[in-house]
């Protein structure tokens, strides 16, 4: 058996409020996701499901 051993780009374990503001802040000024309506691009959409879907 072949056991590979996975080693994560990012070592970080926790979570980082400053770091994540620091993110929001750059992809709101770049306008990273912002949609132009007019644009002549074609338009690609990933819907995803919710979190944690679950069968009733």
């Amino acid at each position: 058996m072949i056991k590979l051993k996975f080693e994560p780009k990012i070592k970080e374990t926790h979570w980082n409020p400053k770091l994540e503001k620091l993110i929001r802040e750059k992809w709101e000024k770049e306008r990273l996701y912002t949609f132009d309506i007019n644009t002549k691009k074609k338009v690609f959409v990933i819907d995803t499901p919710p979190p944690y879907p679950r069968s009733i």
